[in-house]
């Protein structure tokens, strides 16, 4: 998996005087066997080594290896990958030594659209040593800045959540103040999040919940059930139509998704023709719930790559 990876940025694997030295030299002192299991070259010099393990092993804890490897060697990149992840450091904070933590990390099975222009960077015929590094500082930075936002997001510490009581409440923040308001704020995010990915999508917002009064004695009393048609929408199977249009985003428009419900099923559309994608939702608890699709059309009714995506 490693040299057909190293082959699509455009290098000759078969060159391994030039390009791709198998079992690079990078020794020290005693240390006079030490040797990276790849380095790419260019103009002469290894501007990346490479460590390889084997596939599905935790590569954390061979980061030390890469390191050194790393620091007895020309290279501003070092590389360390099972063959289906790849974990990408360089030396940021302190030149010739590298850094702590990586500026990009993907897995070839999970890849995000968004690694494939970061990558062309260090295509053969696109690598520039400066442009690359001032590209890997910013991805760094990023990197960590979604992490942290993240981890507030799911638990604000005490300083992220002074920084937004802070704005509203005019008293002194005391610890009993955070901790109150804190469930508060991260209710509030999560309901932002949610309202965003609705704009996105061209939905409307889901509406936060009114207060349960109690019912009146009139309100208790039974009602007469008025005849209809027998169908009933339930907030499952909205929550399944909004959740199909947004796995759907990427290949389809989400303005061309309907939903149709009848008595025994409810139907996704797409354009309203009968070529319709069908879920099947369940709750495995009270909040969280399990969506699986298949198709009931023939595969040519399937936009380009979908059939591959949701076989």
């Amino acid at each position: 998996m490693v040299l057909p990876f190293i082959d699509a940025l455009g290098y000759n694997i078969f060159n391994t005087t030039d390009e791709v030295i198998p079992e690079y030299t990078a020794s020290i002192g005693s240390h006079k066997d030490a040797r990276a299991d790849y380095a790419i070259i260019k103009d002469g010099e290894a501007f990346a080594v490479i460590e390889c393990k084997a596939f599905g092993t935790p590569l954390d804890v061979h980061k030390s290896q890469l390191e050194w490897y790393f620091v007895n060697s020309p290279a501003r990149i070092g590389i360390l990958t099972d063959g289906n992840r790849y974990i990408f450091y360089s030396d940021l904070e302190e030149r010739h030594v590298m850094d702590k933590k990586p500026f990009m990390d993907f897995t070839l099975t999970a890849l995000d659209k968004n690694v494939l222009p970061r990558l062309k960077l260090l295509c053969k015929d696109k690598y520039n040593p400066d442009d690359f590094i001032e590209t890997a500082d910013k991805l760094k930075f990023s990197r960590e800045f979604r992490r942290l936002i993240d981890e507030q997001f799911k638990n604000p510490d005490d300083d992220f959540a002074r920084l937004f009581i802070g704005k509203v409440y005019s008293g002194k923040l005391m610890s009993s103040i955070l901790e109150k308001y804190k469930p508060v704020l991260k209710e509030a995010l999560a309901i932002y999040v949610n309202d965003q990915i609705a704009k996105r999508l061209d939905i409307s917002p889901i509406p936060e919940p009114a207060p349960q009064e109690e019912p009146t004695p009139e309100e208790q009393k039974p009602k007469e059930v008025v005849p209809d048609n027998g169908i009933v929408t339930h907030n499952t199977e909205v929550w399944g139509y909004m959740t199909v249009k947004a796995m759907l985003a990427k290949y389809i428009d989400p303005k061309r998704i309907y939903m149709k419900d009848q008595k025994t099923k409810c139907a996704i559309l797409r354009d309203a023709i009968l070529h319709r994608l069908r879920y099947h939702a369940a709750f495995i608890t009270a909040s969280m719930w399990a969506l699986r699709l298949r198709k009931n059309s023939p595969q040519s009714a399937a936009p380009s790559g979908f059939e591959n995506r949701y076989p």
